[in-house]
C-alpha cells in the first residue's frame, strides 16, 4: 500500500483536490437553493402583506361609503319631514 502510494502521489493528490472542488461545489449549490428558498418566502410573505393591506383598504372604503350614504339618507329624511 505504501509503495502504491509512493508511485501515484501525484494522482492521488489531484483525486483529492478534485474531490474537495465538487463537495465545495454541492455546498454551493445547497447554499445557493437556501438563499433562493428564502428570497421566494420573503417575495410570498410580501405578497401576502400587500393583498391585506388591499383588503383592508377596500373594507375601510367600503364602510365609508356605507355611512356615506346612510348620512345622505338621514340628511334626505330630515329635510323631507321639515318641508311638511
Amino acid at each position: 500500500m505504501k509503495e502504491y502510494e509512493e508511485k501515484n502521489k501525484a494522482q492521488i493528490v489531484v483525486r483529492q483536490s478534485q474531490r474537495a472542488d465538487e463537495e465545495r461545489s454541492v455546498a454551493d449549490r445547497i447554499m445557493q437553493e437556501k438563499r433562493e428558498a428564502e428570497r421566494r418566502k420573503r417575495d410570498h410573505e410580501e405578497e401576502e402583506r400587500i393583498v391585506a393591506q388591499a383588503k383592508r383598504k377596500m373594507k375601510q372604503e367600503a364602510t365609508e361609503v356605507m355611512l356615506g350614504v346612510s348620512l345622505w339618507t338621514r340628511v334626505c329624511v330630515r329635510g323631507a319631514l321639515s318641508l311638511d
